[in-house]
């Protein structure tokens, strides 16, 4: 009896300190996502891909949850409604992929690449976007409570009604942004560039806005801020080299 008392004790210490997954990706799925590129309602949780070929793969519904897919090339995937929860995806290569209604709460995608991506209505609750390319990324009713952008690229973003509570967007690029209606409470926008930004009717309770650059910028009460336009642009930081497979 006490012996037993031991293993299970060394067990649930074991589960605690995250030594035992509490779940593995399916083999099975595995094989076919990588001989076909198609792998729907599959479990691929846990699964290293990074630096993999998924150009266009098709993976709907998908529990991709604490994926490893660092550098990973996902160009015009098809991930709607995927989990993909605390995966670690940073310098990901995802142009044009569709993801709408996914599940990215603390997702790690740090320099990933985003442009023209569908993220509408996702969750992105505290994951970091340090330093990604979002350039007019659809971000369109998204949960980015606490998520991390800054020195974010993302020029012409789509934020129409996204809910950005608390978010650090300190010093993030974010020409031209669409953030009708968006939530901005709490959040950080110290030295962002906000040049022909459209606020109309965004919540600014308690945002940080100091040296926020200000230029043809519509303010919540529908007012135009012209500030220094002379920093109207930043260097293009990416390149499509930094991104090979």
């Amino acid at each position: 009896m006490k012996a037993q008392f031991l293993i299970l004790s060394t067990l649930a210490l074991l589960w605690t300190a995250g030594t035992i997954p509490s779940h593995a990706y399916s083999k099975e799925d595995a094989e076919q996502l990588r001989a076909t590129k198609i792998c729907r309602d599959c479990d691929l949780s846990g699964i290293g891909l990074s630096r993999k070929d998924l150009i266009s793969a098709v993976m709907p519904n998908s529990n991709l949850s604490g994926a490893k897919l660092n550098r990973t090339h996902l160009m015009s995937a098809y991930l709607p409604n995927a989990d993909l929860s605390r995966a670690r995806m940073k310098r990901a290569y995802l142009p044009s992929a569709y993801l709408p209604n996914a599940n990215l709460a603390g997702a790690y995608l740090e320099l990933a690449y985003l442009s023209d991506a569908n993220l509408n209505e996702v969750n992105l609750t505290g994951a970091n976007l340090s330093e990604a390319n979002l350039t007019r990324v659809n971000l369109r009713g998204a949960d980015l409570r606490n998520v991390n952008m800054k020195n974010a690229y993302s020029p012409r973003i789509y934020l129409l009604d996204a809910n950005l509570t608390g978010a650090n967007m300190r010093k993030a690029d974010l020409r031209n942004a669409n953030l009708t209606g968006a939530n901005l409470s709490g959040a950080d926008l110290t030295g962002a560039n906000l040049s022909g930004a459209n606020l109309t009717g965004a919540d600014l309770t308690d945002t940080i806005l100091d040296s926020t650059l200000t230029c043809n910028t519509i303010m919540p009460d529908g007012t135009v801020k012209d500030g220094d336009c002379n920093a109207d642009s930043l260097n293009d930081r990416y390149r499509l080299d930094d991104y090979r497979i």
